[in-house]
């Protein structure tokens, strides 16, 4: 064997190792962003149930909240700035999860639900209202997202929770 015999075969074995080291590294990225997108849905998940766990175990919030969302206008000015805070809080999940979703990282399902849930929100008034004070501090295309959801509800659109506990409590 020559010299010259040796260096081809050491190129070629250089040349595996490194379509081998290539293929490693394709599966361990395909691995992280799976994980990437775990993770991402199930932060937002947990982002939007600790707010609903806040409202459901803050009777005074929840009074606030069940008040504002049918009529912000008739809350004291304390209580104003509070559901306003809590309805920043809850576009600013719905934010986070459309973000995480617009990159890529949140399958559609998810997302779709997710959306479906904050979209019923603004079937109310005082969500509405909250909506148009609060719109500035959201990007652009999150704007757009709500401006055009708002702009699809019929007049007078139908409430979904006391649709849900009307269809509910009639069985």
């Amino acid at each position: 064997m020559t010299l010259e015999h040796i260096f081809l075969i050491s190129q070629t074995v250089a040349a595996l190792a490194i379509v081998g080291s290539l293929l490693f590294v394709a599966v361990e990225l395909r691995n992280s962003t799976r994980e990437s997108r775990h993770r991402a849905a199930e932060e937002a998940h947990q982002k939007y149930q600790a707010l609903q766990l806040e409202v459901a175990s803050n009777g005074d919030l929840a009074r606030v909240w069940v008040t504002g969302i049918h009529d912000i206008g008739s809350l004291n000015e304390i209580d104003r700035i509070r559901f306003l805070l809590a309805a920043h809080n809850v576009f600013k999940n719905w934010e986070n999860v459309h973000s995480v979703w617009v990159e890529g990282d949140l399958p559609g399902e998810i997302y779709a639900a997710a959306d479906l849930m904050a979209g019923d929100l603004l079937a109310y008034s005082g969500v509405r209202a909250a909506w148009s004070v609060r719109r500035k501090y959201f990007h652009e295309a999150f704007r757009s997202r709500v401006d055009a959801k708002i702009a699809a509800l019929p007049p007078q659109p139908p409430l979904p929770y006391e649709v849900t506990i009307a269809a509910e409590s009639s069985k």
